[in-house]
């Protein structure tokens, strides 16, 4: 393992968190020990990487200096955060609504909630001529409705998906922060802290109802938000069920923000790389034409198209939302060879691996190919993990796959996408990797003949 020099590329920093990891793997490979402003171990070679995130619970925690700024909104005791016996409860749980034969209850109303924002689209394209419309903002109605439909039996007006996309847009911002020393401090009485201190309440607000709405209704639906309410309800001396209101609303902002923001931003990436790679568009376009027909949709056969899937597989290696995430050791442990003391911080970044040379023949070239059967012995999976690996992946993969599958097709049966040539695409790392300004593509209308 290699030893950055003090403060190495620190001035990088000004740039933000990407430009200075990047550069610091250029010049210190793929595992380093880094000393500066806030001290840690740097991981992005594949064989490491899996070995901390299958330790997880066992040798690490989700817990760093870092995710203190995170956990300061989402709680410590949330299923992301919760140590070992606590997670594998709050797990085990939680995991009937996530597994594959639940998810599909829900892919007719991913097809309704995608369908109605595709008829609002269709109204504002006019003739043969394409229009500039923002992927990313519609990829974000999309997703958001399909998370309160399905997480929560929650159909969202106009202005409360208004509402949760100013609260998630600040909240993104906020938590993709830098975290140095002091000024970072979620307690330190900072202009930021305050202003997301009111956010918080406006959106705890919009919580609570929800909530109170589904304790005083009749109707009780087995979706997320039932599991969430049993989780933290507790019975007292009367035999009645007492709920711990924090936990289950803080537990429901979780699920808002991490349902929204990797699945949102990864669909906006699939269109945009799609037009950048004319060959790899028409070769999906024709499997989904000569598959689906408009009057008689199947969303068990749009999971079943390979092609999709290959894109979708190929889209997340090289845009992956979740670039970045943290550990820490809870005992002395060994990283490729060296003693890594207790309570040391330990940055992962994926993404970096899904760009390894060394593992990725032309890894900044979007190759859907790569994921073909006969390719699949060629690839090191230790190096690709979208959704992180071990007894703490992604819980929500599953669903999170099958609503972005579900859009590519329907978007692609109806819409053409080409490249905005008076849009610049600016792509900003904070706690995901998301379009910094909205994604505009040029949009028009399919011949449906």
């Amino acid at each position: 393992m290699n030893t950055a020099t003090f403060l190495a590329n620190s001035h990088k920093l000004l740039n933000g968190l990407y430009q200075f990891l990047e550069e610091n793997e250029k010049d210190f490979g793929t595992i380093y020990k880094y000393k500066g402003l806030f001290n840690f171990y740097f991981v992005c070679h594949p064989d490491e990487l899996k070995k901390i995130y299958v330790g997880t619970n066992r040798d690490y925690t989700r817990t760093t200096k870092y995710n203190k700024i995170v956990q300061s909104v989402f709680s410590d005791n949330s299923l992301f955060f919760a140590d070992h016996e606590e997670w594998m409860t709050k797990r085990k749980k939680l995991n009937p609504f996530f597994t594959k034969q639940n998810v599909k209850q829900y892919h007719g109303m991913m097809h309704s909630v995608i369908s109605e924002i595709i008829g609002k689209m269709v109204i504002q394209l006019s003739g043969d001529k394409a229009k500039s419309m923002d992927i990313y903002d519609i990829s974000n109605q999309m997703i958001i409705k399909i998370v309160m439909g399905a997480f929560f039996n929650k159909k969202l007006k106009e202005e409360e998906f208004s509402e949760i996309m100013e609260w998630i847009n600040v909240m993104r911002d906020y938590l993709g922060r830098i975290p140095y020393p002091i000024v970072s401090d979620p307690q330190m009485p900072t202009y930021l802290n305050l202003k997301i201190k009111k956010y918080e309440q406006k959106f705890r607000n919009f919580i609570k109802e929800i909530l109170d709405e589904r304790i005083k209704g009749s109707n009780d639906p087995e979706d997320l938000l039932s599991l969430i309410i049993k989780l933290y309800g507790k019975e007292n001396e009367k035999g009645e069920i007492e709920i711990d209101e924090e936990a289950v609303v803080r537990e429901i902002y979780l699920a808002i923000f991490a349902g929204y923001e990797t699945s949102s931003a990864t669909i906006t990436w699939v269109f945009h790389l799609l037009a950048e790679n004319k060959d790899k568009y028409e070769k999906l376009q024709r499997e989904i034409d000569s598959s689906m027909k408009m009057d008689s949709i199947s969303t068990e056969k749009i999971m079943e198209l390979k092609y999709v899937d290959h894109v979708l597989s190929e889209v997340l290696r090289i845009k992956t939302a979740p670039w970045i995430t943290g550990r820490t050791a809870k005992k002395d442990v060994e990283i490729s060879g060296q003693h890594v003391k207790k309570d040391s911080m330990v940055v992962l970044c994926p993404h970096f691996a899904h760009h390894d040379s060394n593992y990725w023949d032309d890894p900044k070239k979007f190759v859907p190919e790569r994921w073909e059967d006969t390719n699949q012995n060629n690839i090191n999976k230790n190096s690709y993990m979208p959704f992180g690996a071990g007894p703490r992946k992604c819980i929500g993969m599953d669903f999170s796959k099958a609503e972005m599958k579900v859009i590519m097709v329907l978007m692609l049966m109806n819409f053409e996408f080409d490249i905005d040539p008076d849009f610049t695409v600016k792509t900003a790392y904070g706690m995901t990797a998301y379009p910094e300004n909205g994604l505009k593509m040029l949009v028009k209308r399919r011949n449906q003949d």
